[in-house]
């Protein structure tokens, strides 16, 4: 008598993580002896180790063709390292080399004494980390040399955010150059020097910047653009809106619901992101933040 089988596969997970594949599938077989049995087949397909290597032991980055970004990079310790102009002038040109060698858009900077913050849009997967590896390296390379100093400049790794542009991009300015106000360091935002506030609220040339439609939409003119936005400014101060918020630099995505959800698809589902904590940020945005890293520094020393 002879025995006969299939099989029948009856479902697949992808875990974007780090590329694995489960495939769950059913052995059918048949004796005419003893009849039709079932039993679960449950594969593990795994990459290659180089694969797998690079993204152990760190948080991937999260970034794709088109996507908006709020950036932020800190001192070592926090540290009040940048106190001559030449220091933000250099990391200046160092940020625009960048933005001609891998083609993002940079729509805002705010360079501060111990951290910096940008609004970008990036035109490929791997602009971003490419992007940001090529600025931090080369300024804290320079700065050591003329320093006479060794050792890492930065704390760590850059914080990337993905920002939905339609609903959070002017927040976003807004939020970055409020920052020297927020510290203390001056009470009109577009007098601090080393940020694209000037150009935002007063037209001030600026060769480093682009505009984005959203900005564009608040004027029929470049006059209307800057009245409109300085005038968004001034509400926030008048308002004591000089919050920190924390998910702009330590979150994974800010948006509305429908966009964080599209995201998490686009990145392989829930289960394949770090455990995660979603907070309002008002007017129907969210963002899904990374659980654990709610606490964030508010003394102005420390802002700076």
């Amino acid at each position: 008598m002879g025995t006969y089988g299939c099989l029948a596969p009856i479902r697949q997970y992808y875990y974007g993580t780090y590329g694995c594949q489960v495939s769950i599938s059913a052995v059918i077989t048949y004796s005419l002896d003893a009849g039709p049995s079932v039993c679960r087949v449950v594969c593990l397909t795994i990459p290659p180790l180089p694969a797998i290597l690079p993204t152990m032991g760190r948080p991937l980055r999260y970034s794709y063709a088109g996507a908006y970004h709020h950036v932020a990079l800190r001192c070592n310790n926090r540290e009040f390292q940048f106190d001559e102009p030449e220091l933000f002038q250099r990391l200046l040109a160092f940020l625009g080399d960048a933005r001609r060698v891998h083609g993002f858009r940079l729509f805002d900077y705010c360079l501060m004494t111990n951290h910096f913050h940008i609004v970008i849009q990036v035109p490929t997967d791997d602009a971003l980390s490419r992007a940001m590896h090529d600025v931090a390296n080369r300024f804290s390379r320079w700065f050591n040399a003329t320093r006479a100093r060794c050792g890492h400049l930065w704390e760590g790794r850059f914080r990337s955010t993905v920002i939905e542009a339609e609903s959070y991009l002017l927040e976003a300015l807004l939020y970055v150059d409020l920052n020297p106000t927020s510290a203390g360091l001056i009470s009109e935002p577009w007098a601090w020097p080393w940020s694209g506030c000037a150009h935002l609220a007063c037209g001030e040339p600026n060769p480093l910047l682009d505009q984005d439609p959203l900005y564009l939409a608040l004027g029929a003119s470049p006059e209307q653009c800057q009245r409109a936005y300085r005038s968004h400014l001034a509400e926030r101060i008048a308002a004591g809106q000089l919050r920190s918020i924390p998910e702009l630099s330590e979150g994974l995505f800010v948006g509305t619901p429908a966009f964080i959800e599209s995201l998490c698809d686009r990145f392989g589902g829930r289960l394949s992101l770090p455990r995660t904590r979603v907070a309002p940020l008002g007017q129907g945005v969210v963002a899904l933040a990374r659980a654990g890293r709610g606490g964030h520094r508010t003394s102005t020393a420390r802002r700076r």
